[in-house]
């Protein structure tokens, strides 16, 4: 009886256990998109009148669960084009301004679009 009970705890643990982030080449289409989002809801939720544009996608991981979760680690910098400028995107980085590390978590829904930000922090470089 005590085998029993012993062998249900292991199996409950092995089941319970969460699964383990995977490192994920840097330049995969996934995480491409993911910071493309990461930053287009930075620049929308950021306070600085700035625009902000990625400097280098520094480490990508996943785990594999339903729905699926992505960990990207991104580097930003300001350009010294305003948000409201409507050509903002073609701006250069601002080489006398602070860069940024950001860590963005991710959702995604298998067989959508739907992605969920669940996790964002950047914080000086």
């Amino acid at each position: 009886m005590k085998f029993v009970v012993l062998l249900i705890c292991l199996f409950s643990v092995v089941i319970a256990r969460p699964s383990v982030w995977k490192s994920i080449p840097v330049d995969d289409p996934t995480v491409n998109l993911l910071t493309e989002k990461g930053i287009e809801h930075r620049n929308k939720n950021d306070n600085s009148i700035y625009y902000e544009k990625l400097i280098a996608i520094k480490k990508a991981q996943t785990q594999a669960l339903a729905p699926a979760k992505y960990k990207i680690e991104f580097l930003i910098g300001p350009t010294e084009c305003l948000k409201t400028d409507p050509n903002s995107a073609s701006c250069q980085i601002s080489t006398n301004k602070a860069s940024e590390t950001c860590i963005f978590v991710f959702l995604i829904r298998r067989g959508s679009n739907d992605i969920h930000i669940t996790r964002d922090f950047c914080s000086p470089a």
